[in-house]
């Protein structure tokens, strides 16, 4: 988890819930939310995955469509008010509506905030511990699992300034690709594309090998 660098994985983690269909999916209320203050990025960063996590994807190519979802989210305590007002539904429509957001919609196997654990050569952390055994946890946002490989998402919600998406998207390189490497071990199949979405700006970002 080190290695992805979101700060809220831990509390994301615990409350999913993966192998449950969404309809019977519920998550305990966070702390921070009774707290008698505003979202601090970290916790506005939190509640746009947990709306990823749990949301119909395919209602969420019209604004309307993911207005409606916050408001079921909302009934069914996937989300607090504050989080669904931390939401941006352009954000999402624009997502969506995007080539990657219509890539996830034509995948017929999806697989969100998927938790792993693996053994993996120390190396990955530091040159001097090579041959040394390390458990690598961590949680992928979005993976597609298509014919021809695997397809691994990220969404970021950084504010990336002007023509520093490039750099921006190289502090994530490493653990997408450390992350990859794990994920094509697990399945038994080859890892085709890694990509970063960045959802303040709609930017897409590939990481190459």
């Amino acid at each position: 988890t080190q290695l992805k660098g979101r700060p809220m994985d831990q509390e994301v983690t615990e409350q999913a819930e993966n192998f449950l269909p969404v309809s019977h999916r519920k998550l305990r209320q966070p702390n921070f939310v009774t707290a008698d203050r505003g979202l601090s990025p970290a916790e506005r960063g939190t509640a746009n995955h947990l709306f990823l996590q749990f949301a119909e994807y395919a209602a969420c190519q019209t604004a309307e469509g993911v207005t409606a979802e916050l408001q079921r989210m909302l009934r069914q305590e996937f989300l607090t008010p504050e989080q669904a007002a931390a939401v941006s539904v352009d954000h999402m429509v624009h997502l969506f509506q995007s080539s990657l957001g219509q890539q996830i919609l034509h995948c017929s196997q999806v697989v969100r905030e998927m938790k792993f654990s693996l053994l993996v050569d120390g190396a990955i952390y530091d040159p001097t511990a090579a041959g040394e055994q390390v458990m690598l946890q961590g949680v992928i946002d979005c993976m597609l699992l298509e014919d021809d490989g695997i397809t691994v998402i990220d969404f970021k919600t950084d504010r990336v300034q002007p023509g520093r998406k490039a750099e921006r998207a190289a502090v994530y390189a490493r653990q997408l690709q450390t992350y990859a490497m794990a994920i094509s071990r697990i399945y038994q199949m080859p890892v085709q594309r890694k990509v970063l979405y960045f959802l303040a700006t709609g930017h897409i970002q590939d990481i190459p090998e």
